[in-house]
């Protein structure tokens, strides 16, 4: 399979790769959208968690990462519900996390072990080894595949970073110790500011916020009523959205509508919430004198750029959402 990416260029994956990427659990992420419901109210926001996950495993493999943690790199989101995180409000989950927590069972559940297994790989194994996962994951402040794909993917398709500067922060970028870190500290400096733009000035963006607020809560609206299951939520975002629509409640029918710019939205109910995201700040490593430091030891513009994403997210932003009609 010859796999295209807007980032990384062409690829052409081993089998194993190619037969993951054809499964249906990775194939549904096509439907699932990065940024949860904001393509409701903004059709250009519509980053995929499948055009994510080729990322993540192509950026391990530009790494140098071996074919095991390209797989799992490709596997690490198959258990994000529809509307990615929006699960995670409704259930009032501060981690954010809930993906993490059904990961095994929903891997269970699916074709993926047994294609591992025809490819020769003990799937439990290979999927819980943190060894296999070390370019992926990192707890922050710290860079990891998943953190910079997410961030440059967005930061490009939405025309805040030129390509040429992505491929610039590629290039400079090693692997010591099974840790990314970066070989120039001006581009550390770089993807501090670019990690700012994405976690505080997109997820915390009034647009992005009341969409996801406004979904998450017809979404609780749903479960509570039992339009929606847990297990419908494994379906895609259109999907999800098309069984609300097919629902004869009434309260759930005036929540939709809200999306539709022709109502008049006087008549609709208005509550303020006041919401904060989780907080997010990175701190790449940096190779000076055959020394590894942590940027903000080495830049001021770091270190304000930590205090200015502590400020923001505390304070927070305020938005509207529609509980119903008056």
């Amino acid at each position: 399979m010859l796999i295209e990416d807007v980032l990384y260029g062409s690829a052409r994956v081993e089998p194993v790769l190619e037969k993951l990427v054809r499964s249906a659990n990775v194939q549904r992420l096509k439907g699932v959208h990065q940024a949860g419901a904001c393509f409701l109210v903004q059709p250009s926001w519509n980053v995929t968690r499948y055009d994510h996950s080729i990322g993540t495993m192509l950026f391990v493999r530009k790494l140098g990462g071996s074919l095991e943690e390209q797989i799992v790199a490709l596997l690490h989101d198959v258990s994000h519900t529809a509307f990615s995180h929006l699960i995670d409000y409704v259930m009032d989950n501060k981690e954010e996390n809930h993906h993490e927590t059904i990961y095994e069972t929903l891997i269970e559940c699916s074709d993926i072990p047994v294609i591992l297994e025809e490819e020769g790989y003990a799937w439990k194994e290979l999927l819980s080894s943190k060894q296999n996962g070390y370019l992926l994951e990192k707890s922050l402040p710290h860079l990891c595949g998943d953190r910079i794909d997410y961030t440059l993917r967005d930061m490009y398709e939405y025309g805040k970073v030129p390509l040429h500067e992505a491929h610039a922060f590629f290039e400079q970028l090693i692997v010591v110790d099974q840790q990314i870190v970066c070989t120039q500290l001006k581009w550390a400096e770089w993807f501090v500011q670019l990690f700012f733009k994405e976690t505080v000035e997109f997820f915390h963006h009034p647009t992005n916020v009341y969409a996801n607020q406004q979904v998450a809560h017809l979404i609780s609206i749903g479960l509570q009523r039992n339009v929606l299951s847990l297990e419908d939520l494994m379906k895609t975002d259109h999907e999800v959205m098309e069984q609300l629509r097919q629902s004869e409640d009434l309260t759930i029918k005036t929540l939709l509508a809200v999306f539709n710019d022709s109502v008049d939205k006087g008549a609709y109910r208005w509550i303020e919430k006041h919401v904060t995201i989780k907080h997010r700040y990175i701190d790449p490593i940096v190779v000076i004198d055959n020394d590894l430091l942590p940027a903000s030891k080495l830049s001021m513009k770091v270190r304000d750029i930590h205090k200015q994403t502590e400020q923001s997210i505390d304070r927070g932003v305020n938005v509207f959402i529609t509980e119903g009609v008056i």
